[in-house]
């Protein structure tokens, strides 16, 4: 998933849970879309990524809201079977 503001970069974005600024927050990645969104994070010089709460549409499909919280990762630790355990901390 990925989102752009008005005038501003594409931003990758992690459908999960809630995050505040200020507040580190741990994340285990396991979702093989998640792993290449984390992978692409890492290699941009932000290592920043969007954080929002998923949402029911008026469908019933699952999307997010419209509203969320960035993060910065500040380390990752890779396991043998490429599962991640990443440590984060809201940035906005």
């Amino acid at each position: 998933a990925g989102a752009r503001a008005a005038g501003q970069e594409w931003v990758p974005v992690f459908v999960c849970s809630l995050a505040l600024p200020g507040v580190r927050c741990p994340l285990h990645v396991f979702e093989p879309r998640y792993r290449l969104m984390l992978r692409r994070c890492l290699a941009h010089p932000s290592r920043s990524f969007g954080m929002c709460l998923p949402a029911a549409g008026p469908d019933g499909q699952v999307t997010c809201l419209d509203y969320g919280t960035m993060l910065r990762i500040e380390d990752c630790q890779f396991t043998p079977d490429g599962r991640s355990h990443v440590d984060c901390v809201g940035t906005q």
